[in-house]
């Protein structure tokens, strides 16, 4: 994938060959990296914020992320359930099933182009694309000429601290033509805007990430080519972001009550080997990963030691009760592809797939203040250690008929083993320092075949219809047997068909291009995060679901001086049966037991979107621009039947300006200029007990109003 844009035509990869966006049978948002960084896109929730579809309720901050398309989803977080989004790193998987507790922000930095692809893709990128994939396509070592740039920002945001963030890129041919290496290296001091009450803390929601990537490319002969990358990326998120959903009128800025400002770190090391053979007519591609990732989340669980002084009546304690969620895995995937070269009438391509993780983690709480009461500091201490392999082979072939009709079907068949083993013990899972032990197995055989007709009408407007099916992992509850009756051990897998018919074109010689569809969605066995009624944590699957939705996406250039754009997405998600044994707590009035045929799902707007208008000048002999931007994110609600707490519905709106003189490029830009308090997502009163208000209702809000400045030079 070496151009993205050719006379208009976007070229993308979604479908593990190179095709023209407008022949594509399926609904994709496509952005090159030039577009991204004209707009100032840093990381995943800037693309969310102009992809029609795609939306993140996560309860948290960047490492919170929780991808959803099309309303793919029953919660605002994850939990430990795999993504219904598959994000990849040059079609890598950063964050497979068992690899949990946090999501992989992969940071947008010398980026080729970002490809979203809405509705399953099961059938050429397995498990955790049940509603779609982010696609993170990296700029590859180029042998023909020694390049580079540096980059770095300041930005002010009222009522927080400042941020500053830069990057620099190197790109040095070694031998010319044949042998390339391309390395990159960036930091991010994200500065926050919340205090903390109970900690007399301020801007605690501040994050730092850093990392970077180097690349080793060779055409070692005419036919076979090699491409060897290594990349590591840790991020910090000092806080979840989480502020007071009422906040006080005294307080002229966001703020929390939080036990403990709270602290999570996601490391992730990455190194990939990429053979590509040449046969003639037909290419062998080989791709081997191994991935390192290590999680560790700190909170204090103070709230549980109040709940158990009531409970044994004991004298006034000490609330405080540091614990540590953690988890480290160790993942390696091959992917062997053999695929047809040409623009013959039958295209196709065959491959297998291999994945295997090996995890361990878990949880640990103490109470110093238990200790003399109850002879231990030990409220949980559980480690569990997991182990996930999936064998898959999968096929894909198109037939072309008069130039003007392509048929495509392709089959994805995987064999997913999860074997997850768990030592608890503590006063809140066995009731002291008796450990039990438990494991718990799960296999399963899947079966994801996708359909596709894309009618040529002509070269500039393209109809397709298609239906394909999607799947994500069932697991294991590691709590099974430890909060009470009724905790099922596992949980299964879900799977959805995905029906949808659209219409994409390129006019005017590229100037316009308008792109929309239609779809269906029959979601089975719904995977749902439950509370027992001693506020343990665990999944299950309740009932079925459809989800219906319109989205349209433009592009305009009227004229050399206007850029013109935006996208609209619409989308009606509900239960289709009723789930009696459905138990959730939705506020401080205690549980809800049951949802009923026609229950709107959580966490998802039914409208949303973004526009666009960019003017581009000279000035001097300098060129120039201007660009205002608007999104509009919908109503959501925590709970089903838009019960619980309401968050969404509000509007941004910002501006950027630039200038180019030689190779320094000079942007001032604003975000949030009208400072919009938008509520991203939510979170409800936590009850421990039955009676004790753990912590009140949250609101995790968008950055208030930021201006900035970004430089950067190139050569």
């Amino acid at each position: 994938a070496e151009a993205t844009q050719t006379g208009g035509d976007v070229i993308v990869t979604a479908t593990k060959s190179r095709q023209r966006l407008i022949d594509v049978p399926a609904s994709v948002t496509a952005e090159t990296g030039a577009q991204l960084r004209r707009r100032g896109a840093t990381q995943l929730q800037d693309i969310v914020e102009t992809t029609p579809g795609l939306s993140n309720p996560g309860a948290g901050a960047g490492n919170s992320t929780n991808l959803v398309i099309r309303g793919v989803t029953t919660d605002t977080s994850l939990v430990l359930k795999q993504s219904t989004v598959s994000v990849l790193f040059d079609d890598i998987p950063v964050d497979p099933a068992t690899a949990g507790l946090l999501t992989t922000n992969l940071r947008i930095v010398d980026i080729e182009r970002v490809e979203v692809l809405r509705g399953p893709q099961g059938t050429l990128f397995g498990s955790g694309s049940i509603s779609g994939a982010v696609r993170y396509i990296t700029n590859k070592p180029d042998p023909t000429r020694l390049s580079g740039s540096i980059e770095g920002s300041f930005a002010g945001t009222r009522a927080g601290a400042d941020s500053q963030w830069g990057n620099v890129v190197l790109n040095v041919p070694l031998v010319t033509d044949r042998v390339a290496v391309r390395a990159v290296g960036y930091g991010f001091n994200e500065g926050g805007w919340i205090d903390n009450l109970r900690l007399n803390q301020t801007n605690v929601n501040r994050n730092q990430t850093y990392g970077g990537r180097v690349s080793l490319s060779a055409k070692a002969t005419d036919q076979l080519s090699v491409t060897l990358t290594g990349a590591y990326q840790n991020s910090h998120d000092f806080s979840p972001g989480d502020s007071l959903y009422a906040l006080p009128s005294t307080y002229g800025k966001q703020v929390t009550t939080e036990r403990q400002a709270g602290d999570s770190r996601a490391k992730s090391t990455l190194a990939n080997l990429g053979l590509t053979y040449d046969f003639g007519g037909v290419s062998l591609f080989s791709s081997s990963t191994y991935i390192h990732r290590t999680v560790d989340i700190l909170d204090d669980y103070g709230f549980y030691t109040d709940y158990l002084q009531l409970a044994f009546r004991l004298p006034p304690l000490n609330d405080y009760s540091p614990g540590r969620q953690y988890g480290s895995s160790n993942i390696y995937t091959q992917e062997l592809r053999l695929g047809s070269n040409g623009g013959g009438p039958f295209r196709w391509t065959v491959g297998g797939f291999y994945l295997r993780s090996k995890s361990n983690g878990g949880q640990t709480i103490t109470a110093a203040g238990l200790k003399p009461y109850l002879g231990t500091d030990n409220l949980v201490n559980l480690t569990s250690p997991g182990r996930q392999e999936e064998i898959a082979g999968f096929g894909e072939a198109t037939y072309t008929i008069a130039r003007k009709l392509d048929l495509t079907a392709g089959l994805r068949v995987s064999r997913t083993t999860l074997d997850i083993s768990s030592t608890s013990s503590g006063v809140l899972l066995t009731g002291g320092d008796t450990f039990a032990t438990f494991r718990l197995p799960e296999r399963e055989t899947a079966y994801n075949p996708r359909f596709s007709v894309l009618y040529h009408a002509t070269g500039q407007v393209s109809l397709y219809a298609q239906a394909a099916r999607g799947y994500r992992v069932g697991g294991a509850n590691l709590t099974s047997g430890l909060g009470g009756p009724g905790i099922p051990p596992t949980y299964r897998s879900d799977h959805l068909w995905n029906y949808e018919a659209g219409i994409k074109t390129n006019l005017m010689g590229g100037r316009l291009q308008i792109n929309a569809d239609g779809y269906y969605i029959d979601w089975k066995n719904l995977q749902v995060s439950l509370l027992s009624p001693a506020s343990i944590e665990y999944t299950a699957n309740a009932g079925s679901a459809r989800i219906y939705g319109f989205e349209v996406e433009a592009a305009a250039k009227p004229a050399t001086w206007l850029d013109l754009g935006g996208s609209l997405s619409l989308n009606n998600a509900a239960l289709t049966q009723d789930a009696p044994t459905l138990v959730r707590t939705s506020a401080i009035g205690g549980a809800i037991v049951g949802a009923k045929d026609g229950d709107r799902l959580p966490a998802s707007p039914r409208a949303q979107g973004s526009a666009y208008a960019q003017l581009n000048f000279t000035y001097g002999n300098d060129a120039a621009f201007i660009r205002a931007s608007g999104q509009y994110v919908g109503a959501s609600y925590t709970d089903f039947a838009s019960q619980g707490v309401r968050f969404g519905d509000y509007g941004t709106f910002d501006v950027r300006a630039g200038i180019v003189h030689h190779h320094v490029e000079l942007t001032i830009f604003g975000r949030n200029l009208l400072d919009s308090d938008g509520k991203r997502s939510a979170s409800p009163a936590f009850v421990v007990g039955g009676v004790l208000l753990a912590a009140p209702q949250y609101a995790y809000r968008i950055r208030p109003r930021t201006i900035g400045l970004t430089g950067r030079v190139g050569f």
